[in-house]
């Protein structure tokens, strides 16, 4: 319970210096992490999905009407598809398209606003800095530079904004190139399984 009081206070005071743009830099921050980890729950429930649609295509040929589902409906839909003992190597290919074609726009989307965020925190940063700057001359302007007291709130306001939009955006840049790896590596292995189901309905029709 101290530990977190701690880190309550530590908080409010990191917003206390650093002035009112740190308000927008921390919105920018969350919806990077939202979108982030949203990101990572559908890949670990796509690959889940994909374990199971392996292990129903592995379990007899052709598959049983009561075949193990995968819980998505993309794959659902292909495994469906894989039953049927009449259809042809096109029309998998077909049905593999029409898979991609529902599964891909989903890994895509919310990558470019987390790229946005990465490229926003840094300048939310830096108007931070002007922000605080700028106060610091206006006191520098109304009493001189005898009290400089007085000057550390424009300057603490300046220190505090452009480290923490660098900290985001640093932290925001790895999740999100961590993320885009991993979704590469998904999209190759869903390539290679559309390679594999053509070719195995192609050796049924021989």
């Amino acid at each position: 319970m101290n530990a977190a009081n701690t880190l309550l206070q530590l908080f409010l005071t990191l917003f206390r210096e650093g002035g009112w743009v740190l308000w927008p830099i921390f919105g920018v921050s969350v919806l990077a992490w939202h979108i982030g980890f949203g990101k990572l729950v559908f890949l670990r429930k796509l690959k889940r999905a994909r374990d199971r649609f392996i292990m129903a295509m592995e379990t007899a040929h052709p598959l049983p009407p009561d075949a193990t589902t995968s819980g998505c409906a993309p794959y659902d839909a292909l495994l469906n598809e894989m039953r049927r003992t009449d259809g042809s190597a096109l029309r998998i290919d077909f049905a593999f398209r029409e898979f991609l074609a529902n599964v891909i726009p989903d890994l895509e989307q919310g990558f470019s606003t987390m790229s946005a965020c990465v490229s926003t925190a840094p300048l939310l940063g830096l108007l931070g800095t002007i922000s605080g700057m700028n106060r610091m001359f206006s006191v520098i302007t109304d009493v001189g530079l005898g009290s400089p007291g007085l000057m550390a709130g424009g300057i603490s306001i300046a220190l505090e904004s452009a480290l923490t939009g660098l900290t985001v955006a640093v932290a925001a840049m790895f999740f999100h190139n961590y993320l885009f790896n991993k979704k590469s590596i998904f999209v190759h292995a869903l390539m290679k399984d559309g390679e594999q189901l053509v070719g195995r309905r192609d050796q049924r029709h021989v």
